[in-house]
């Protein structure tokens, strides 16, 4: 049950400017949306026939979770057959530094256990096709 989500979705997009958009030829854009519901991360108890036992009634729930990535692209024509592409990512864009997500409750409600939400990070990379 830890960590459930009934939902989840992810939205991607890409612009790439062509030739006719002068200095911005070769360039694209895009962004990325990754969003989680909520998480079931623990439940009351009651009691049925004389045992303690979990209440799937009264659950608790986590933050639902949203994270924003976005990145620059540069594609040029080194020679006739080969391409450079350079990339520039930006991940968890909307994360802070040290963000904690509850992840297990006790029967009281209170948060057991937490982990350290993902970082905001930047990547480059370079791909050369021949």
């Amino acid at each position: 049950m830890q960590e459930i989500r009934e939902w989840r979705t992810n939205l991607i997009t890409n612009y790439t400017f062509n030739k006719s958009d002068s200095w911005l030829s070769g360039f694209g854009v895009g962004a990325g949306l990754r969003w989680q519901d909520e998480a079931a991360i623990g439940s009351d108890l009651k009691i049925e026939d004389g045992s303690t036992v979990p209440d799937y009634d009264k659950l608790y729930y986590g933050p639902a979770e949203t994270n924003v990535d976005a990145w620059v692209t540069y594609n040029t024509k080194i020679f006739t057959d080969q391409s450079l592409q350079l990339q520039l990512r930006a991940r968890n864009l909307n994360s802070g530094s040290g963000d904690f997500i509850p992840i297990k409750a006790n029967p009281d409600g209170e948060v057991a256990l937490w982990r350290i939400g993902a970082p905001r990070y930047f990547e480059f990379s370079a791909r050369f096709r021949f």
